[in-house]
């Protein structure tokens, strides 16, 4: 009977407890359905806004899963918001857009601070797009982090808009303008300032119609008008120059639409009409050989056009579609020759460009070099070259081809195949060659592609850089190279074995991470491209200076120094250089790296 009373006493403590823990149970999803319906209700506050922007924007609860969406993130997703709510990332997007939107979850609701970064997203369809990434927690009244407002903005357009205007910029034979939408000069390159005698510092703070004669800024807004209909539009002009010469151009104006369309801008490429004639294709048979020009000005030097093909590349990077496979079938031997460095590469840009925009969808470029030797008997076949040695290169693509009535006139200012197209890309290419002493020759067929083969004066000199060795500094230091380009790796890692660094390589951060735990040597300084590797701030430490505290940083890229590498650098990289890499350039800013 005691037993009795005693189980019975236990049972009732036993269904007490069970009974405050069935409270306290049901007390915390009273708490969680309280904080998700604050959340719809700020969500709701916010959608009138959210529907009207193109960004990507979801809110999040604390366990990940969204509890509301816009409706660009449901095209983006490809499904209803009904179909998104109570999911997560991992269960609604492939496995590398999941880790990029899951990214910083985890930091933003312990810190309650927001945080963004810029990431490449390789979409299941289409080229890769660039998105501005943004997590804001949403807090209660005890200042708790309850849920997350997610926003992505696509910055595509933006990107490649802005690689355009630096190729051009940089390296444009032609003069070249970038103007907003009111004739205020944006951008201007040297070639410009050469022909107009006006600084660039000058011309940043005019307006077009300072310098362009019986132009009135509504005269501008007409044209701009006239230019953003339809695509391009080209004519005749006379700029004021700074001494007051009369100069008279030929323009072709395009019209450029990025971020989102929310800033406009338009290119103006310039060319001297009364300096030089309008290029013409020769007739087969008829054209007389040209000879090579003499080196007007220091810029004429000896080089290798494999080094110019990937350079061209390199530059490019950026802007080229990912779904043309781009084939390299390079001579190890090619013989050097001698030109202006950036015109010779801007011939090569020109070439791929016009291969690129000539496939619809995916497709093929082959890019080649070899010796050739022009000899008397094969320069009667070919009149356009007098007997001697060439460099070849051949640009070949699987595209649409060009038809016969256009083909004698392919290298003629302003004819082009493509709707948009500007019409100068194969004229100036064209120009450049004939003032190397060289010849640029077409092979196409509707429907199959076209071969663009150009024939440069071969040189006997050697190139400048081994005359230079003695001047760049050696080292026995180990250099970690992260890179995912092979060419760039070896020729990379050749450069520096050559002067007594020992080099070990890495295609990407994963394998960077298991040389830095176990390689059994040091490594005292990595390169590291910051986009193609995806590199992070946690990276940052996390792989290299937790695991070797001493080391140093040098992070690469294709563009000018830009905010993310700056980030980077302001938490503990060392500096940044500009790819694609030149011993005289990166190696001495290795040694004086290491040196400190």
């Amino acid at each position: 009977m005691k037993n009795s009373s005693k189980r019975k006493a236990q049972l009732i403590r036993e269904l007490s407890a069970l009974q405050k823990r069935v409270a306290e149970l049901e007390g915390a999803s009273a708490v969680q359905r309280r904080t998700e319906q604050a959340l719809v209700q700020y969500w709701s506050l916010l959608e009138a806004i959210l529907s009207s922007s193109r960004d990507l924007f979801g809110l999040k609860g604390v366990d990940g899963a969204y509890l509301a969406a816009s409706s660009t993130f449901c095209q983006f997703a490809g499904r209803p918001e009904d179909e998104i709510r109570g999911r997560g990332d991992f269960e609604l997007f492939p496995k590398n857009i999941a880790e990029v939107f899951h990214r910083h979850d985890t930091a933003v609701l312990r810190t309650a601070q927001p945080y963004s970064w810029e990431e490449t997203l390789e979409l299941p369809e289409g080229p890769p797009r660039w998105y501005r990434l943004h997590k804001t927690p949403v807090l209660d009244e005890g200042r708790v982090c309850v849920g997350l407002l997610c926003m992505a903005r696509d910055l595509t357009s933006e990107r490649r808009g802005a690689a355009q205007v630096k190729i051009f910029s940089r390296i444009g034979q032609d003069g070249f303008l970038l103007l907003d939408m009111h004739g205020n000069i944006l951008e201007v390159n040297e070639r410009y300032c050469g022909l107009t005698g006006y600084e660039r510092s000058e011309l940043l703070s005019k307006n077009l119609h300072e310098i362009e004669m019986l132009t009135t800024p509504e005269d501008l807004s007409l044209r701009n008008q006239r230019i953003r209909e339809l695509g391009w539009d080209h004519f005749k002009t006379l700029h004021r120059a700074k001494d007051n010469r009369i100069v008279e151009f030929e323009v072709c104006a395009n019209f450029v639409d990025v971020c989102g369309g929310r800033f406009y801008r338009f290119f103006k490429e310039v060319t001297t009409s009364s300096r030089s004639e309008p290029a013409r294709a020769p007739a087969p048979g008829v054209a007389k050989p040209s000879k090579p020009s003499k080196p007007k000005d220091r810029n004429w030097r000896v080089v290798n056009m494999n080094d110019m093909l990937r350079e061209a590349l390199s530059l490019q990077l950026e802007t080229l579609p990912s779904d043309v496979e781009v084939v390299q079938d390079l001579d190890d031997s090619l013989w050097n020759g001698t030109g202006n460095r950036h015109q010779l590469v801007q011939i090569v840009m020109n070439l791929i460009i016009n291969a690129f925009e000539s496939i619809d969808g995916r497709g093929r470029i082959d890019l080649s070099t070899r010796n050739f030797e022009m000899t008397p008997q094969l320069a009667k076949v070919f009149p356009q070259l007098i007997p001697g040695r060439y460099v070849y290169l051949a640009v070949e693509d699987n595209g649409r081809g060009i038809n016969d009535k256009l083909i004698g006139k392919i290298f003629e200012p302003f004819i082009t195949t493509k709707y948009r197209g500007r019409g100068m890309g194969l004229a100036s290419a064209w120009r450049s060659v004939k003032d190397h002493g060289g010849y640029l020759g077409v092979k196409s067929k509707v429907g199959e592609g076209s071969t663009f083969s150009v024939y440069l004066p071969a040189s006997e000199e050697p190139l400048e850089f081994p005359s230079k060795v003695s001047d760049i500094p050696t080292g026995t230091e180990t250099v970690l190279i992260v890179e995912d380009e092979s060419d760039v790796a070896r020729d990379t890692r050749k450069m520096l074995e050559g002067l007594a660094y020992t080099v070990i390589q890495a295609q990407n951060l994963d394998e960077a991470a298991e040389l830095m735990r176990n390689y059994k040597g040091p490594i005292d300084l990595v390169l590291v491209d910051v986009a193609r590797s995806g590199l992070e701030e946690e990276d940052l430490r996390a792989l290299f200076r937790d695991a070797r505290p001493k080391i140093k940083i040098i992070l690469a890229g294709v563009s000018e120094l830009d905010e993310k590498a700056q980030d980077l650098l302001d938490i503990g990289a060392d500096t940044y250089v500009q790819k694609p890499f030149r011993a005289e350039v990166l190696v001495p800013r290795i040694r004086k790296t290491l040196d400190g």
